[in-house]
């Protein structure tokens, strides 16, 4: 069974970084010391990268302290496949341990990935990027919805869905989000703008000049094609005006509110079918 923080801050302030596992340890479990050098990296990892300096740090921590917390394998013939604990197995060797301290379970393949992704996302390592590709992978390696997804890592729907819209920004623009260069947040209001030239150059101003994500908005505002015919400026009620702009903001494309606080209509566009669906999605309507 699988606990969201099962374990606290206890361990996370003995072990720089927190390393807190995603499967949580159970009575009938023993932990046992089991070679470095047969641990074998899980396969469904989602993390890409890692972050030197926290490794030696906690490298350093395991030299003084040693291990507190087991890390989580199978057995894989001969050797092991690691399931939890992967910042901890790397600092160990780091440290030129030999032996670790670890717990054995039988764990399927098909959960695999799902402990591993729910171990990174429960303290917060990983980037929007990888995160958006974990999520990706359960619905198609396990033929999750995003629902269940949501479900199985403590997160709403729109979380997750908001998450894989991620994956449909240009690799280039990708990698700056993955770098640190642009927020998730920058990076969703871009989409908007559609065209992959038009989002890569918008992301490289923000990224220069720092904009703010309000101020990406406007400039998709700005490049949207304009109705023809519209002359005139429209008045609106100011409670109008601001459930116009949260509504933007929430669903990531314009938003129009049309009437009066007693009565009227909203309207939210969208500039291909991809967007379509993924409103459709976020609205949680079904068609057919």
């Amino acid at each position: 069974m699988i606990h969201r923080k099962a374990l606290g801050r206890g361990i996370s302030a003995l072990i720089p970084g927190g390393d807190e596992p995603a499967v949580a340890t159970r009575p009938e479990d023993a932990v046992e010391k089991i070679p470095v050098g047969r641990v074998l990296a899980n396969p469904m990892q989602p993390r890409t990268d890692f972050d030197d300096a926290r490794l030696e740090e906690l490298a350093s921590s395991i030299k003084q302290q040693g291990i507190i917390q087991p890390i989580v394998v199978r057995r894989r013939g001969s050797e092991f496949e690691l399931i939890a604990g992967e910042r901890r197995l790397q600092a160990a060797r780091l440290a030129g341990i030999a032996e670790i301290p670890a717990i054995i379970r039988d764990i399927p393949d098909e959960q695999l990935l799902e402990f591993a992704l729910i171990e990174n996302i429960q303290r917060e390592n990983l980037h929007a990027i990888d995160e958006a590709r974990a999520y990706q992978r359960l619905i198609e390696q396990l033929g999750l919805t995003q629902q269940a997804v949501a479900d199985r890592v403590g997160k709403d729907r729109a979380t997750v869905a908001n998450f894989l819209r991620l994956l449909q920004l240009p690799a280039e623009v990708q990698g700056m989000v993955a770098g640190g260069w642009l927020s998730a947040g920058h990076a969703r209001a871009l989409l908007a703008l559609g065209g992959a030239d038009e989002i890569i150059a918008a992301a490289h101003q923000v990224a220069k000049e720092g904009l703010t994500v309000r101020a990406i908005e406007e400039i998709v505002r700005e490049r949207k094609p304009r109705h023809k015919g519209r002359k005139t400026r429209r008045r609106q009620a100011p409670e109008l005006a601001r459930l116009e702009e949260e509504l933007a903001r929430r669903f990531m494309t314009r938003a129009r509110v049309q009437g009066t606080p007693a009565k009227g209509a909203i309207q939210l566009e969208y500039y291909s079918q991809e967007e379509l669906e993924r409103l459709m999605e976020e609205l949680g309507v079904t068609l057919g």
